[in-house]
């Protein structure tokens, strides 16, 4: 029996998480690659396709079924929306559908969203909620660091062995790539080769509030993480897709030993 084909555009497609999706969904037996886009190299070729790049307003919406947006926190819920009035599905990489309330997404990113209306989009998580991501007009896709925060953890907050009032501590290390394409003082080769840098230490990491969340569904009683992370060059005994940028190492202290769960891709 024939597979139906799906026509899939990629937003944000120059970008690292962008690339990826146009590598992986080039390679798909059942996707047809419509379209991809870049504000800044319009007019390139697109690696691994036929194509070139097109501006964001140029987007054919009406031609393709679903879109993966691989954009800035902010632009991304604009562009949902858009996609939303063609019926077409979306899938979000970027943050802006992640967070459930448009309160909590104002308490770590510090701004109001864009459209609270699409808010909560379902969790793209399918190891933990894979039912509710069927037939679904949106997904949210997670971060790294709480991708393989919750993988690691889940078996231990759905048989409650972790003791509530005690914190969970995150050491996670992500490929530089992570902070995106655009050049930063802090991301230089110089700066990060051969070197970890702790950043968002102490509660400062908008990551904690996905995390946070999403460990409540699992287990209400669950008290927020600590989430401690060093960045690393991409490459670094790493793959190249996104969900295998980020290794972490969750700990509690349970009695007089230590419980560590380690995920290990």
């Amino acid at each position: 029996m024939q597979q139906q084909r799906v026509r899939v555009g990629v937003y944000g497609a120059s970008g690292y998480a962008g690339q990826d999706a146009v590598e992986i969904l080039s390679q798909h037996p059942c996707v047809d690659l419509v379209f991809a886009t870049s504000g800044t190299y319009a007019g390139d070729a697109v690696p691994f396709t036929n194509l070139r790049y097109i501006k964001p307003d140029d987007a054919p919406l009406e031609s393709v079924d679903a879109v993966f947006l691989a954009l800035p926190h902010g632009v991304s819920a604009q562009t949902a929306k858009k996609a939303e009035a063609h019926n077409v599905r979306v899938i979000d990489l970027s943050v802006d559908l992640r967070l459930d309330t448009p309160e909590l997404y104002q308490k770590w990113y510090s701004h109001p969203h864009p459209h609270p209306e699409l808010l909560p989009t379902p969790y793209g998580l399918p190891e933990l909620n894979r039912e509710a991501l069927r037939g679904v007009d949106r997904i949210a896709a997670p971060g790294c660091y709480p991708t393989t925060t919750l993988l690691g953890i889940y078996p231990l907050l759905r048989a409650n062995w972790l003791v509530n009032e005690r914190p969970i501590i995150v050491d996670a290390k992500s490929g530089v790539s992570g902070a995106g394409r655009e050049p930063k003082p802090n991301t230089h080769f110089v700066e990060v080769y051969g070197n970890f840098s702790p950043y968002g230490v102490g509660r400062a990491h908008r990551h904690v509030g996905e995390i946070e969340q999403e460990m409540k569904k699992i287990n209400p009683e669950r008290r927020a993480a600590d989430l401690h992370a060093a960045p690393a060059p991409r490459g670094s005994g790493l793959d190249g897709e996104h969900l295998r940028r980020t290794r972490a190492r969750p700990y509690q202290r349970r009695g007089a030993g230590t419980l560590r769960a380690d995920l290990r891709q």
